[in-house]
């Protein structure tokens, strides 16, 4: 057995000696779940079979290997294109290249042969608009798309299915077999799936999305589903900076540490300690995900949370497919090795009048988790060894992911935030209604031709909190893993505890501040206000 993610660990270790702040201290929020089933949400246009389009799939599979077999140029560029990461992941948005050049042919022209009559691939490419190319990394190194030797390996091809916990692998010359779910294959394949990163035409809300919009030759449109995940005109991902952990401390260290004399956000929003009850708004700050990490009974469980289909059907009938079932080893929860990054949406329910505001991020499984495979041989199908999980531990995730100045005299003092991980980027929607509390001690002081906003007392003041509601839209994913909802208030303390390290033989002494930390059943995180300019 190996443990693939020591690097990891030990890049972790570093990070949390480097940084003042520690976070393992767990403070339950609000455990509310929305369940879809239980909300009369609308319902997708998106038409689908109780297969997951399994039979188009493999039809695209079969033409891809063949065509692979035959042709070292189109491994070659299947390559190339997943290093590009244009989603920020090994993809390969098919539609969208799918008329690019290889040698004198396209990308298309080279896959049609292998199809009785265009009119069948004609028919997946207008029903699988997401259609994706995966190219995972395995463990142990043992294949990705950074190792592929084009020259010599000629991958296999998996099936992402979302309701099934199988994983079919197509090999075009009669040796296609059904993967069990606690197997991760020891030897090269990519994988059919559709995106969960991108949204196109025949997505239900594709025009509510206002992200930019791509044509490709063909005609064929797509979005982002968030600028986050745009790497071909941008960075994409995140820009996290490290937090202002001067102006943190003293916010805890002015309202008296544990006697909690006042509220933290007072003194860093609004300049409010015990010896000065007013002061105006400073809108240096804004409030941060400082980090992130899966929860669960088990670390099995909190892969369970995010990894498991979303509706599961193991009837899967397929003649040409042989079952290889693995006796021994630990369910892999869905096959994750198939889906590459886990993306995770966090909803922020900051005001009563205002739509919700959407974050994303996303993260490997080895930056969730630590993971000990064993491998083992499937020789009596294909003479080939696979991996099972024999240990797995969960560890948190560094984000730095930036949200919202938290203006009280506009916003709620509590925010409500809700987290799904998603594996397909059908939006849905349904009307609720929300209400959020406001502090009302505010007043509007001129200064020359300005009017500054100033917090009269700390806390609440002399007056208290108004209720405000209203109906507004609720957003969801179909296809997700809802991961639970937490709600945090502005009085909450940010720093809750300290430590103070010294280091003798070197003569440095330091403090490590301690973080509040919200729990959902599924997940939990900090959040921190961070000094953004």
């Amino acid at each position: 057995m190996k443990k693939i993610s020591f690097i990891a660990v030990v890049a972790l270790l570093l990070f949390s000696c480097s940084d003042d702040f520690v976070t393992d201290n767990e403070i339950s929020g609000n455990n509310q779940q929305y369940d879809a089933n239980g909300q009369n949400l609308t319902q997708s246009s998106r038409i689908k079979t109780e297969d997951d389009y399994y039979w188009l799939k493999k039809k695209f599979a079969m033409a891809l290997h063949k065509a692979m077999v035959q042709n070292v140029n189109l491994r070659r560029f299947l390559k190339e294109e997943a290093i590009k990461q244009f989603d920020g992941d090994y993809d390969i948005l098919y539609n969208y290249i799918r008329d690019e050049k290889i040698g004198d042919k396209t990308f298309r022209e080279m896959l049609l042969p292998f199809f009785e009559k265009e009119s069948e691939l004609s028919q997946i490419e207008s029903t699988l608009g997401a259609l994706t190319v995966f190219v995972p990394s395995l463990p142990e190194n043992s294949f990705s798309a950074q190792t592929w030797n084009v020259a010599e390996e000629v991958p296999l091809v998996a099936v992402r299915l979302l309701n099934n916990r199988k994983t079919p692998i197509i090999n075009s010359e009669g040796q296609s077999f059904l993967l069990d779910e606690n197997a991760i294959p020891a030897f090269p394949v990519i994988v059919i799936k559709e995106s969960e990163r991108v949204v196109v035409e025949s997505f239900p809300n594709y025009d509510r999305n206002k992200n930019r919009e791509f044509t490709a030759k063909n005609g064929f449109k797509f979005k982002f589903e968030s600028p986050y995940y745009n790497h071909l005109t941008g960075t994409g991902g995140g820009t996290g900076v490290d937090p202002d952990k001067i102006t943190l401390a003293e916010a805890w260290n002015v309202n008296g540490k544990h006697q909690n004399l006042g509220w933290q956000r007072d003194y860093i929003y609004y300049t409010i300690n015990p010896t000065n009850p007013d002061g105006p708004f400073i809108n240096n700050f804004s409030e941060t995900i400082r980090n992130f990490r899966i929860e669960g009974s088990t670390p099995y469980n909190a892969l369970h949370n995010i990894s498991d289909p979303s509706s599961v059907n193991n009837n899967l009938s397929d003649p040409d497919l042989e079952d290889a079932l693995i006796q021994s080893g630990t369910p892999s929860q869905g096959s994750f090795w198939t889906d590459g990054k886990f993306d995770f949406k966090i909803y922020i329910n900051y005001n009563a009048d205002s739509p919700d505001l959407v974050k994303v991020f996303d993260a490997t499984p080895e930056s969730l988790f630590d993971i000990t495979y064993s491998e083992k041989k499937i020789g009596f199908i294909i003479d080939e060894k696979i991996y099972t999980i024999t240990d797995i531990q969960q560890k948190t995730l560094p984000l730095d992911l930036e949200v919202l100045t938290w203006r009280l005299h506009d916003y709620s003092n509590e925010w409500r935030f809700r987290v799904e991980e998603v594996d397909l980027q059908v939006k849905n929607t349904s009307t609720t209604s929300s209400s959020t509390k406001h502090n009302t001690n505010f007043e509007f002081e001129a200064s020359g031709e300005l009017f500054n906003v100033v917090k009269i007392g700390g806390k609440y003041g002399a007056s208290s909190e108004e209720t405000h509601s209203s109906s507004k839209t609720k957003e969801w994913t179909e296809s997700s893993d809802e991961l639970g909802t937490t709600v945090v208030h502005f009085g909450d303390n940010v720093i809750i505890d300290e430590h103070v390290m010294n280091f003798p033989f070197i003569q440095i002494k330091d403090t490590i501040y301690r973080l509040r930390r919200y729990k959902t059943n599924e997940c939990s995180f900090s959040l921190v206000p961070r000094k953004v300019q």
